[in-house]
């Protein structure tokens, strides 16, 4: 039986789709057969978008609407394939029994053979095999994955399977039913009523609507769901979920978009979730205003926000004084301000945030820097752990940061409309709720980074603005001369840089390329862009190497050489010709022949 707009299909190739028509279809060769209209999950699968032209009018006939130019096709309904349901035996069949099925390498030597060096055909052995065969018994098992079988619904108890369920049904903790044909809750239902113990269940990639009513029982077993990238669009089925799941510890809905979420749902979502502690909402198309409503589930630990158009994190009402982890990548977060609210999770110790508009205008090194200096709970940045040495570094930089705005924003104030500079400079105060870390990291390098000689005026010492770093050639001509050790000011340009090194390599600047590393073990970072400063790229002032490398072009021989200089020769010629001619038709058209171009004749008398 078909359902319109719930039942999904399967095709050869495991492409996975929804039926949302049956019937006739006007560009048929036989207008009487039956087709089905698919919607795929794939939109690049299809050829169409529910639209075809009739073959007796020409007029194009819509059948159904598909938001995809090329998102649906049509299908006879004969070579439709549902899916299977599942079953024991199809339990029994991804797997290998013990004794009775044949083995892959009888006596432990396969059916194939390799050459040696001697031209001699030597046996491959294949040991283990059976040892391997014992970790495939279904009845052993904890852990069980069934993905992209094409399941559409289970085989119920109720049907008097009891018996045939009952031999792998308790053992079972983990099942993965990602990628299936599951179009409606009362697979899932029936999952959880046979396999009673189950701790994880995937329904990732499942067309799975909003939750009904009483639709699940109470299971207390349950501590992960992953429900991504389904048709979850309620927050309604979330908490529903919540209140038959009470001890689920992890959730993820991910690529759902949860329209209705509100800030009238704290402290439903509080009691429905008091014990969850990971939470994956990315990519929910979730704003700023919906984050409040999942700031009073207190058990939190993870928080997944990534790829939602956020750009504040409301937290006035927080009680996640637990979570550990944090991730905003690929949100719209474009100011320090927006991210303060981080220093309220007194326990937050990793944040993930890249690919949104405060990082980029940045950099990474830059923005990872600054990062570690404003938070400094932080003991993982972007997935990469925090050293003590970097930590100083940053803090040391951010600090030296400040001072150079100030002194950039007193020189503009104070500055005299005659171009000079009065000897009064007048200090510009920095904003500490911009800065609240700022008085903590002054204190902390009062000797170093900022002296008590300096922060009067708002200037920045030699030493606050001076990087150590040793230059490089690993160009072929200069590889082999000495390195050079440098004092060079943070604001110095890359270009500036560049042509320091042309002086002293050889190499035009054009053609280099620059890299900076900490040690030879680190990933060198490249320094492509020629109007950024030295700071930007993030060189700690400790001390770096710069790789100077000559840009890689394509070599040529000198038979490709020649040949290049002749066609370009030919072409030189073939447009003066044109020109000569062009020039020789402008002066007939006016009653005047030429035999020389104008620039020739410049002296002499023109013929008439």
């Amino acid at each position: 039986m078909i359902d319109i707009g719930t039942t999904r299909m399967q095709d050869a190739e495991g492409f996975t789709g929804t039926i949302v028509y049956v019937g006739s279809v006007p560009s048929a060769k036989n207008s009487n057969e039956q087709y089905a209209g698919i919607i795929w999950d794939d939109p690049t699968r299809g050829k169409h978008d529910g639209s075809v032209v009739c073959r007796q009018t020409s007029r194009l006939v819509r059948l159904f609407a598909c938001d995809h130019a090329t998102g649906a096709s049509f299908i006879r309904l004969s070579k439709l394939y549902l899916g299977e349901t599942l079953t024991p035996h199809l339990l029994q069949t991804r797997y290998v029994e013990m004794a009775s099925a044949e083995r892959v390498a009888p006596d432990n030597v396969l059916p194939h053979v390799a050459k040696t060096a001697s031209g001699r055909d030597k046996p491959i052995e294949f040991l283990g095999e059976m040892k391997i065969r014992q970790y495939q018994q279904i009845e052993d098992l904890h852990s069980i994955g069934l993905r992209r079988m094409a399941i559409r619904n289970v085989l119920r108890i109720d049907s008097g399977a009891i018996n045939s369920w009952s031999a792998t049904a308790t053992q079972l903790l983990e099942m993965d039913l990602a990628g299936n044909l599951l179009a409606s809750w009362e697979p899932v239902r029936d999952v959880l009523h046979i396999f009673s113990n189950l701790q994880s269940l995937s329904l990732t990639c499942n067309r799975l609507n909003d939750l009904p009513p009483d639709m699940l029982s109470r299971h207390d077993n349950v501590m992960q769901i992953n429900l991504h990238q389904t048709n979850i669009s309620s927050v309604q089925t979330l908490l529903r979920v919540g209140e038959a799941l009470p001890n689920l510890r992890e959730l993820s809905v991910a690529q759902c978009r949860l329209v209705d979420l509100n800030q009238s749902h704290k402290d439903a979502l509080a009691s429905a979730f008091s014990n969850l502690q990971v939470l994956d909402l990315s990519d929910c198309q979730l704003v700023s205003d919906q984050t409040a409503s999942l700031m009073r589930i207190s058990s939190l630990e993870r928080l997944l926000l990534d790829d939602n158009p956020i750009k504040l994190l409301c937290c006035e009402d927080s009680g996640l004084g637990k979570l550990r982890h944090l991730q905003l990548a690929g949100t719209e977060i474009d100011s320090w301000r927006s991210l303060e609210a981080l220093n309220t999770f007194p326990l937050l110790k990793s944040l993930r945030l890249r690919s949104c508009p405060l990082t980029n205008k940045l950099g990474p090194e830059s923005s990872r820097s600054m990062l570690i200096a404003r938070f400094p709970q932080l003991n993982m940045v972007n997935a990469s752990n925090v050293s003590e040495e970097e930590r100083v570094e940053a803090e040391r930089r951010y600090v030296s940061v400040i001072l150079r705005q100030q002194q950039q924003q007193s020189l503009r104030v104070n500055q005299h409309p005659t171009g000079t500079f009065s000897n009064d400079r007048e200090v510009v105060v920095i904003d500490s709720s911009e800065h609240p870390q700022l008085d903590r990291l002054r204190t902390k390098y009062q000797a170093g980074a900022w002296s008590s000689s300096n922060s009067t005026n708002g200037s920045l010492s030699l030493a606050d603005t001076v990087l150590n770093v040793t230059i490089r050639s690993m160009a072929a001509s200069s590889c082999t001369m000495e390195p050079l050790i440098r004092r060079l000011p943070s604001g110095m340009s890359v270009g500036r840089l560049k042509a320091l090194c042309a002086r002293a390599f050889g190499l035009d600047w054009d053609l280099q390329t620059l890299h900076w590393q900490t040690s030879e073990s680190a990933f060198p970072t490249a320094m492509d862009e020629d109007d950024r400063d030295l700071a930007y790229f993030g060189i700690p002032m400790h001390g770096a190497d710069i790789l100077m490398n000559e840009r890689a072009f394509p070599t040529l021989n000198r038979g490709e050489q020649a040949q290049q200089a002749k066609e370009a020769l030919e072409k030189r010629i073939t447009e003066q010709e044109a020109e000569l001619f062009a020039f020789q038709q402008r002066q007939m058209t006016h009653g005047v022949i030429s035999l020389v171009p104008a620039a020739a004749t410049s002296n002499h008398e023109r013929l008439p």
